[in-house]
């Protein structure tokens, strides 16, 4: 008689994110808070405390765009997380976990090393391989995203998502910046080290899906016997138990069909995806994007701080907390997107940051009455949350089922480099001694050319030319 295989065993009371819809939003939006925790620590409690030390728009761009640069370069991580797995642990929560151990690390060694702001040389690089680490989690939670998401679900989940980023960017700004102004900015580094490892609490004890395992580096027969890829809709069942049904349309699996198996597959793929026209635009509207992003990270705490005499504590609380606008922003952006459609909400809130720019390029002598400039920092932070969203929704549209995840991690890492250009741009500048005024003018002109690219980029189109390729055989 044959031997009976026991299926692998899961520590008890541990629940699946696979079974509820609240746990999935739950731990994608904490994943996100500690996404966006180190990011506004940098763009707002950092900047400020080297501005306020004095140093030049040109030394914090540099902060910056090492800070920026992983971001830039993260569609290598899609990839390799794609092909390399632990599935006995689940597809993306293995890369989860070990990208916030990372993080981790190297904030509990920054914490540990005294007059940080002295050697900006190690503060710069430790910055970089924090964000190398926090760029991982953010393409494994992508594609964590993406395997388990409802399509009915994805306009809000992006909206909440993206709103919670927003949340650990003020947390992070207005909380930790705070902190790092009133105590130390190493004390400050150990506190968001906690806050990460609370929020690395939620991928340790949620599963993805039945069948994974707690903690095992085993490899398990269930999880490697067949590569399956839904017949429906394309998505890739490798890795996962043949018994059950495609998470994206409830169908089940044929087996012998293999997904992109290997890195020269994928490889493929991805050139056939980005041979169309519309996801040709999609990543020239995402290089444009964001390079008012990088420009302001640079100019404006000079200008606040060094210019308008506002003081750290005052420029870390407010600019901080007003980051809690753009979460607003986002949420509202996500069911906006559902309703008028992503391409028409992103041209209408581009359009409007744009309008505010070239409003403050023509008055600055509102700049000096605070309430103006808190209210210009309200309304551009608004619109900012909300184009954001609308770019998330409206790549998502134009992303092949067969690689979604590589293939929208590819726009995100094209937002990201966007934010490169706009931070070397802020060095250019800032040596030719061009003005404020001409600095929002600039940006008014990047984000209208962003708002031509919208016309090509169409959702309905890249849909169509991709059913070419499947009927072809792809």
């Amino acid at each position: 008689m044959p031997q009976q295989v026991s299926s692998p065993r899961r520590s008890p009371n541990l629940p699946y994110l696979a079974d509820s819809g609240v746990l999935r939003l739950l731990t994608l939006c904490g994943l996100y808070v500690a996404q966006g925790l180190p990011w506004g620590f940098i763009a707002v409690a950092i900047t400020a405390t080297l501005a306020a030390r004095g140093l030049d728009p040109g030394e914090i761009a540099q902060v910056t765009i090492l800070a920026t640069l992983p971001w830039s370069f993260k569609w290598i991580w899609g990839p390799l997380i794609d092909r390399f797995r632990l599935p006995i642990m689940g597809r993306r929560r293995p890369w989860i976990l070990l990208a916030q151990s990372g993080m981790i690390l190297v904030l509990l060694l920054l914490a540990a090393v005294p007059a940080l702001t002295e050697n900006l040389v190690s503060l710069k690089y430790a910055i970089f391989f924090v964000n190398c680490f926090a760029s991982l989690q953010d393409v494994s939670v992508d594609a964590l995203a993406v395997d388990l998401l409802k399509p009915e679900e994805r306009g809000r989940a992006n909206g909440l998502m993206y709103g919670s980023s927003y949340a650990g960017n003020a947390l992070g700004g207005a909380g930790l910046g705070v902190l790092a102004a009133l105590v130390s900015l190493q004390f400050a580094f150990l506190i968001l080290a906690i806050c990460v490892a609370l929020i690395m609490l939620l991928p340790l004890l949620l599963l993805e899906r039945p069948g994974d395992q707690f903690l095992s580096f085993r490899r398990d027969s269930r999880h490697h016997s067949e590569p399956l890829m839904c017949q429906s809709c394309g998505y890739s069942r490798k890795g996962l138990a043949s018994d059950l049904a495609c998470p994206e349309c409830g169908q089940m699996p044929k087996p012998g069909t293999e997904g992109p198996g290997s890195l020269f597959e994928v490889l493929g793929l991805f050139l056939r995806a980005f041979s169309i026209l519309p996801t040709q635009g999609g990543l020239l509207l995402a290089l444009l994007a964001s390079i008012t992003t990088g420009l302001f990270a640079a100019f404006m705490s000079p200008l606040m701080i060094q210019e308008l005499g506002w003081t750290q504590v005052e420029y870390n609380s407010i600019a901080g907390s007003i980051v809690f606008v753009g979460l607003g922003g986002s949420i509202v952006g996500g069911f906006l997107a559902d309703l008028v459609g992503p391409r028409r909400l992103a041209m209408v809130s581009g359009l409007g940051m744009a309008l505010i720019w070239f409003v403050m390029a023509m008055t600055p002598h509102l700049w000096s009455v605070r309430p103006s400039m808190i209210t210009y920092m309200i309304m551009e932070t608004a619109l900012g949350g909300i184009f954001s969203v609308s770019l998330f929704a409206l790549f998502m549209g134009i992303s092949w089922k067969k690689m979604a995840a590589t293939q929208f991690t590819t726009y995100m890492a094209m937002l990201n480099l966007s934010r490169i250009l706009g931070a070397t741009l802020a060095t250019k500048l800032d040596q030719l001694d061009v003005t404020y005024e001409q600095v929002f003018l600039l940006s008014t002109g990047v984000t209208i050319l962003a708002v031509l690219v919208l016309p090509i980029v169409s959702p309905s189109q890249a849909q169509r030319k991709f059913n070419e390729m499947e009927s072809g055989g792809v």
